[in-house]
């Protein structure tokens, strides 16, 4: 049986999904923005997704809800480049390293999230070309490094795309 989800029922936390049997499945930030997509969730139920054009997947969205059991969706981790940026250094500095570290990741149309002094950039190429790029922007007193990590939970990111033209 595959379920076939055209709208979003609400939040997972909501009181009125309380006591369901939750089912989750696992979307990346990019599928998040997509309207048709097929997948498995956990326990192996398939899920057709049909939703109106610009809407978006938040983690813990309930796709489906039959009165025993939800569907909800989980933000899948992705591979990221961390850059935490040395707090103890002046705002000037701070303010500096952030718009460069902002400048080379939105030049490439990565997909960029931040937090306090925290900048997680969703690699598109590989760790090891994530890493010489973001040590070459000689970030004094930043600690550099890759993780799993999910993206765009609560909402899409703020850019799809522009022209250079």
């Amino acid at each position: 049986m595959t379920v076939l989800v055209q709208t979003l029922l609400g939040d997972a936390s909501e009181a009125r999904f309380a006591g369901r049997r939750r089912d989750t499945l696992a979307i990346t930030s990019e599928d998040a923005r997509r309207r048709r997509l097929r997948a498995a969730t956990a326990a192996g139920t398939s899920v057709a997704v049909d939703l109106p054009r610009g809407s978006f997947i938040a983690h813990d969205a309930v796709l489906h809800d039959d009165g025993q059991r939800i569907v909800v969706a989980e933000r899948a981790p992705e591979p990221a480049l961390v850059v935490r940026l040395d707090a103890s250094l002046p705002t000037e500095a701070l303010l500096a390293q952030s718009a460069l570290v902002g400048h080379w990741a939105g030049n490439q149309h990565l997909l960029m999230e931040t937090a306090g002094h925290e900048h997680c950039v969703r690699i598109a190429t590989s760790a090891a070309l994530m890493l010489e790029a973001a040590r070459a922007l000689d970030l004094p007193g930043a600690d550099i490094s890759i993780a799993q990590l999910p993206f765009a939970r609560e909402r899409a990111p703020l850019v799809e795309g522009h022209s250079h033209g």
